[in-house]
């Protein structure tokens, strides 16, 4: 027979284990409370937390980052600049290094800091020196920086924009398929294109880059260079295409300028008509 104490025994067990159990509960919903609060995107700490990522992304050295690596496969020799520099900053964009060059990272003022910065800047220095031929990168030697030597650079060989991208213009508007074939043509005509980009790059709007675009402006601006383009590509080509060309000429809308591309090929090779 169960006596009258242990009776009140159990039932002194059981309010503490439910005692034990609020506290439990109350705790874990504070702490997930505190989480959530932490995970919020507009919580101070969140941007805090993103900022030091990010600088932490410009700051890092991988187990492949050495002051011997070949980042870009076009070495400059002084008559190259255009393709050479674009070739740079796409490699140092890859690397979240772009900024060591393009003034957009300012130069920390504290001491840790700072000597992470050095340190990367001392390497992104060399993989800028590794890209020009020896008879040129003697003349670098004594530079202090990676945004110092870009400059440098830039300024001694980068011609004004104005005359070179008036000879580039003039270059697609003359060039002609001739006894080229149809790849090497767009080749040509496509490596044109992409070097009046570089000194005349195509305006954007403010929007801010991370959220979709609502002023449709750079969309427009895109559609309006493609048809320019497709409209280039197919005065170069030779008449033999002239019924091929005619027919993309009057569709509507007009197939994007890699689609144009295959349909000439297609018709080269009889497969369209």
């Amino acid at each position: 027979m169960v006596s009258e104490r242990d009776l009140l025994e159990d039932q002194e067990n059981i309010q503490e284990a439910s005692d034990t159990s609020s506290v439990s509960s109350s705790s874990s919903d504070s702490s997930s409370t505190k989480s959530n609060k932490y995970f919020s995107p507009n919580s101070p700490d969140r941007k805090m937390a993103g900022k030091k990522r990010h600088d932490n992304d410009l700051f890092a050295i991988r187990n492949s980052d050495n002051t011997g690596a070949i980042i870009c496969t076009t070495v400059f020799n002084g008559s190259n600049y255009i393709g050479w520099s674009s070739g740079l900053r796409l490699a140092l964009e890859a690397k979240s290094k772009l900024g060591f060059i393009d003034g957009s990272l300012v130069v920390p003022k504290e001491a840790d800091d700072f000597d992470r910065w050095r340190k990367v800047d001392c390497l992104v220095r060399s993989w800028i020196l590794n890209t020009i031929s020896e008879e040129i990168k003697t003349n670098y030697s004594s530079t202090t920086t990676a945004r110092d030597l870009w400059i440098d650079i830039k300024e001694r060989y980068q011609e004004s924009n104005g005359p070179q991208a008036f000879h580039l213009q003039k270059v697609i508007s003359n060039l002609r398929q001739g006894t080229l074939s149809i790849e090497k043509y767009y080749s040509k005509i496509k490596k044109l294109w992409d070097e009046l980009l570089v000194l005349e790059p195509l305006p954007c709007c403010d929007c801010d880059p991370r959220t979709l675009c609502c002023c449709r402006m750079t969309k427009l601006v895109i559609q309006l260079d493609s048809s320019n383009k497709l409209t280039q590509f197919l005065m170069g080509l030779n008449d033999y295409y002239d019924n091929a060309r005619q027919q993309i000429l009057l569709m509507d809308p007009k197939p994007s300028l890699n689609r144009a591309f295959a349909m000439i090929s297609l018709y080269k090779l009889g497969s369209y008509k």
